[in-house]
């Protein structure tokens, strides 16, 4: 089924325009998908365009058409503004609308790009295009026939698709010419025009010429029903890809990084200086997709290009599947005629490799592409089969990357190391660069390729591993993607079997709790992974032939591709940077749900190299065993399946993808959701004595990577406080500080000051506090930023309390909340307790993340 924040035929999106009613419904229900709320600027968006849209659609020649407003693509997550269904003559048809409220615009430096908004943003033609191709080629609604009553065939008739957009704010004659210059822009701003303030007219004709006479009921009928198509896998176009035989359709910010680093890579050739760019995203954003794609056309541009990788499996399955023409492609691309001659020994190489050659011959390479960079070592090393290790240089293996290129790319997720040594992360990348005195650029992905496209699945990842606030549940409504939990581990076997059996590609993986062998006497795998709870089921690892065979013959390239390697149980080192249809995850006893937390028991690890690294860095294992897990989770383009070991982490993670309750404010009276439960209080590592931020300019787009608002505001623990400003969209702040061991932030983080003493001795007053929105059932039990409405005496004031609640049965049963209450922890401070007298209703705004203490002043 389509997703969307609202749906109508057009007559009443034009009455619920005229009635101010259409900006609170997107508000809601975007809040119900995901609970957030849209920004201060996508409200304001909305409130500036869908009038002005209104109002070329008021014409009655268009009174039977249909709109989708916030019309979601498929596979990544992206919105288009609006789009409109008609039927001409030819048949159904449909229009993407993309609205702009710009009001002045400028050319950009890079390619399919306009500089608007203080950034570089693609250009409104090409952003149609790019939503109007993946409805073509991802939604089944415009790629696959229907049966009905329409053409002799049987089939219904194909909907058209077009596009264009809506620049309402724009005087047509300040950059008219350059926005539609097609030399520049190839042919995007014919095939999908654009339209300025007073252009409206001209508007209303061009859609009337693709959307009537007739209604548009039956496009949008076809078009909710729709469901997304699987995307391709990157492994199996790889080869096209490289050799310039198919691109990826790269999205938004994708063309952006993509762009960017052409356009550094040119500046370096003729002579500029040299570039860090880092690109950042979670699992399924595409990294490793946009990598390629620029490996393919530095190849293209003959310029003196590597891609390097920190996974061993993932580089020999490249090498692999282009071991055919790598070889002739590089030494065109170095000018030389030997293998011997060329700089590095493969196109795909390691980590080690490009350092290496930074030691020794710097900026030899135009281009370094860094995949899967969250996997570098401190130092170059050189480990034997015996388990030492020997350190090849006392410089940085960052700094000698580095060196080895005149432009560096990193694509990393900083969430995805696994290893105690492995210390590639985004900061430390920036602060190497500059104290190189590199510059740096900073790219963020965020649309989702993965997992159907459900971003939604992947914040609940994110959320049950604690690496974001709240549990996202969207994913399980909108039906894209599946996860279950099975009782039975035979049970979970013969399922995926049998999806297998319709040709979907299928595997197996799990923690590294069961021992690895080598192969027995007659060259089989020995089943390792066994347990009574598997009810007779056994499991083989990956069968260890070894590594050091060609490509196409070594164990991880085997397993990623061979249809029968199912029978093969992958681990977390065989897995990083590979996607399949469906996947099973066997849940071992390393990472564990105790109480209220996640806990490492390394007694069940049999992954000796990781426990060793971990003894002598003393680093938290559950940090990095949370990484494991996240990774195994996130391999699957349609579903994950789970079989958990331990009985209290399964029912954990059974609460957590169970349906979430009804969103609600903590009101009096209001049912209770049976499965709530108070938890403890659970708070980072106690704050230490000092904090001592400093500023920086956030990035451009996506603030909080590496920053978070400094909000002058001071929240009362004690009574409440009057002072305040606006924390629904703190990215208005003009203040934004990271700090010395800052954790990862999410967008919404804030840092704001607490006042009196009733949360002592967990806050003292005159603390700084890092605060977290998060869903309101998360607040029970939590040191939490509340606000009172209603009638109570401090009604519209804030404050820092633990929200606890009193509830009483009806007498059908149903359980109610009888009594709020907003507990202090200083015993010399009472407790606030409101009950369904009182009218009170409590908003939690944000949730107590981590105290920072007190801050020290220059």
């Amino acid at each position: 089924m389509a997703r969307y924040l609202y749906f109508a035929p057009l007559h009443d999106f034009l009455t619920a325009v005229d009635d101010q009613t259409l900006v609170p419904t997107l508000r809601d229900r975007l809040l119900e998908l995901s609970d957030r709320p849209p920004s201060a600027a996508e409200v304001e968006s909305w409130r500036r365009s869908l009038p002005a849209l209104a109002e070329v659609l008021a014409d009655p020649v268009f009174a039977t058409g249909e709109i989708f407003v916030e019309l979601f693509m498929p596979l990544n997550g992206r919105r288009c503004d609006a789009l409109i269904t008609g039927h001409t003559s030819a048949g159904p048809s449909a229009i993407v609308i993309e609205l702009k409220q710009w009001s002045f615009v400028t050319s950009s430096h890079l390619s399919d790009h306009v500089f608007a908004g203080g950034r570089n943003v693609l250009h409104p033609s090409v952003q149609v295009r790019d939503y109007v191709e993946t409805l073509r080629h991802y939604h089944s609604a415009f790629t696959s026939p229907e049966i009905g009553v329409g053409n002799k065939s049987g089939q219904l008739a194909p909907i058209a698709l077009h596009g264009a957009s809506f620049l309402h704010e724009l005087d047509p004659r300040s950059d008219k010419a350059e926005l539609r210059d097609e030399q520049r822009y190839a042919t995007s701003p014919r095939d999908y025009p654009l339209f300025f303030a007073r252009e409206r007219r001209l508007f209303a004709k061009w859609l009337a010429q693709r959307l009537v006479p007739g209604p548009g009921k039956p496009a949008a009928d076809r078009i909710q029903r729709g469901h997304p198509l699987p995307s391709p896998k990157l492994l199996d176009t790889l080869v096209e890809c490289i050799k310039g035989q198919s691109d990826w359709r790269l999205l938004d910010e994708q063309k952006t990084a993509y762009f960017s680093i052409r356009h550094a890579v040119q500046l370096a050739r003729d002579g500029g200086e040299q570039r860090v760019v880092i690109v950042r995203g979670g699992p399924g954003t595409g990294k490793s997709v946009l990598a390629i794609q620029l490996l393919a056309d530095a190849a293209r541009q003959q310029w003196a290009v590597a891609h390097a990788t920190g996974s061993k499996a993932f580089q020999v399955v490249l090498q692999g599947r282009t071991q055919a023409f790598a070889l002739d492609m590089a030494k065109r691309i170095h000018g030389v005629r030997t293998k011997k001659a060329l700089p590095l020994g493969d196109l795909f190489t390691t980590f080690a490799d490009l350092a290496k050659l930074g030691a020794r011959d710097p900026q030899r390479l135009d281009l370094a592409i860094c995949d899967e960079a969250h996997r570098l070592w401190k130092h170059r090393r050189m480990k034997y089969p015996n388990g030492k290790v020997e350190w090849l240089s006392e410089v940085s293996m960052i700094d000698e990357v580095l060196a080895a290129s005149r432009v560096s790319v990193f694509f990393l997720d900083d969430n995805q190391s696994v290893r105690a040594g492995e210390i590639g992360n985004s900061s430390l990348i920036i602060e190497r660069a500059a104290a190189l005195g590199i510059p740096h650029e900073l790219h963020e992905l965020d649309a989702q390729f993965r997992c159907a496209g459900s971003t939604s699945y992947i914040h609940w990842v994110d959320g049950l591993l604690d690496f974001r606030a709240g549990l996202d549940h969207e994913w399980q409504s909108d039906g894209v993607y599946q996860a279950r939990i099975w009782d039975e581990m035979r049970a979970m076997d013969d399922h995926l079997r049998a999806l297998a059996s319709q040709g979907r590609r299928c595997r197996l993986l799990a923690g590294y709790c069961w021992r690895w062998s080598k192969l027995d006497g007659l060259g089989q795998q020995p089943h390792d992974l066994l347990d009574a709870r598997f009810g007779g089921w056994s499991g083989a690892w990956i069968h260890k032939t070894g590594q050091h065979r060609k490509p196409t013959e070594n164990q991880y390239f085997k397993w990623a591709l061979d249809d029968d390697a199912y029978e093969q149980v992958g681990s977390i080192y065989a897995v990083q940077g590979f996607e399949f249809d469906d996947i099973g995850v066997i849940w071992g006893e390393d990472l564990v749900w105790r109480g209220d937390r996640w806990v490492a028991q390394l007694e069940y690890s049999k992954d000796n190299d990781f426990k060793k690294q971990l003894r002598k860095s003393a680093l938290d294992p559950v940090e990095k065993l949370r990484n494991v897990y996240r990774v195994l989770l996130t391999r699957g383009m349609r579903s994950t399946h789970l079989f958990v070991l331990d009985d209290e982490t399964r029912e954990h993670l059974r609460a957590c993808l169970a349906a979430r309750p009804a969103r609600q404010r903590l009101a009096v009276g209001a049912p209770l959701p049976r499965d709530s439960k108070a938890r403890p209080l659970r708070l980072a590592p106690e704050s230490p004595r000092s904090f001592a931020p400093r500023s920086v300019q956030p990035a451009s787009g996506s603030p909080w990577t590496e920053a978070v608002p400094f909000l002058d505001f001071e929240a009362a623990a004690g009574g409440f406080s009057g002072a305040w400003r606006d924390l629904i969209d703190p990215a208005h702040s003009e203040d934004w500080v990271t700090w010395e061991g800052a954790p990862a932030f999410f967008p919404g983080d804030f840092v704001a000051r607490v006042r009196g003493a009733s949360m002592a001795p967990m806050i003292s007053d005159g603390d700084w506090c890092l605060f977290r929105p998060a869903p309101i059932e998360q607040a029970v039990g939590r040191p939490a930023l509340i606000r009172l409405s209603g009638d109570a005496p401090d009604a519209g004031r804030f404050s820092v309390k633990v929200v606890e609640v009193e509830w009483a049965p009806l007498p059908s049963g149903e359980l109610v909340r009888s009594a709020l209450i907003l507990r202090s922890l200083n015993p010399d401070f009472p407790d606030l307790r409101l009950t369904a007298n009182d009218e009170g209703e409590v908003t939690v705004l944000a949730l107590v993340r981590q105290v920072l203490g007190r801050r020290e002043l220059a």
